[in-house]
């Protein structure tokens, strides 16, 4: 029987895991379920809560340090060993009974990844985000074969690895179906304030040279690697008008530093013609 894998980074998340696991144990398919908790070196103590919830099939692993959600997700891929991973974090629940039936049901068609929408729980919005790991079935084994990890940024790394899922050219299915209920805690590390928020601009210009670097280290499809690169333009761009003229030529800074020849797409708003230039003429060697 093919299962799946949860995997949890957790990280003093005694108040909000115990909602995250309720989700799993009312899920159609818990026979199918193993769950994996990483706990990133937190102060807190989790063993009542495990103890409330020892009919789950959970895998408790504590790092000897704290090396933040994306390493300690990938120490989570490292020892699970099942068919299909899911990453769920700890103050987000699986939405319906059924989701994650809806999820398998699709992925054991041949798929590598299949795709979901997501509720915003704070401001009751759906979305189908298909740049990060929310509402996502991924197949070890194409993760595995193609080398996909996540790497030791803080920020954007749990999108940096989708897109290198998406260059690797993943067979992707799509379902119309709400399977995961993002809370949106405001003390989480994406709800950040607006310092904060343009300084770690610059892990989502490494990250962004770094999904460029594999995808070439893997002779993965350029096409695709130029795609996921005008997302970031695109992206950036958005951004980019909000910051003042000090900020723009920190941003310009980080790009040079990086060696992402960019620059000069950020004061842009023809998208059409720059998503043609870096699709035709950007060269991801540079």
């Amino acid at each position: 029987m093919n299962k799946i894998d949860i995997i949890i980074p957790i990280y003093n998340s005694k108040d909000t895991l115990e909602k995250t696991l309720i989700s799993i144990e009312r899920q159609n398919i818990l026979d199918k379920i193993e769950i994996y908790l990483i706990d990133d070196y937190s102060t807190d103590n989790y063993e009542s809560i495990l103890n409330r919830y020892n009919n789950l099939n959970i895998h408790y692993h504590k790092l000897d340090k704290n090396v933040g959600p994306g390493l300690a997700r990938q120490k989570g891929i490292d020892i699970s060993n099942n068919k299909y991973i899911f990453f769920l974090d700890s103050d987000d629940e699986i939405f319906l009974p059924d989701s994650l039936e809806k999820l398998y049901n699709e992925i054991e068609k041949g798929f590598d990844v299949v795709v979901s929408n997501t509720k915003y729980e704070k401001i009751n919005e759906i979305y189908n985000n298909s740049g990060d790991l929310h509402g996502k079935l991924y197949l070890r084994d194409f993760i595995i074969k193609n080398d996909i990890k996540f790497n030791n940024t803080r920020y954007h790394e749990d999108n940096a690895f989708h897109n290198l899922v998406i260059v690797h050219g993943a067979n992707t299915s799509f379902i119309k179906n709400i399977t995961y209920l993002y809370s949106h805690n405001i003390n989480s590390l994406t709800e950040i304030d607006k310092e904060k928020e343009f300084n770690n601009l610059e892990l989502l210009i490494s990250n962004t040279k770094y999904i460029i670097d594999i995808g070439l280290k893997h002779n993965c499809n350029e096409f695709i690697i130029r795609e996921c690169l005008y997302r970031k333009i695109r992206y950036l761009n958005k951004r980019y008008e909000d910051f003042n003229n000090l900020q723009k030529e920190q941003i310009q800074a980080w790009l040079k530093k990086y060696k992402l020849n960019i620059g000069e797409y950020l004061n842009r708003k023809d998208y059409a013609n720059i998503q043609q230039e870096i699709l035709n003429n950007y060269d991801l060697k540079n």
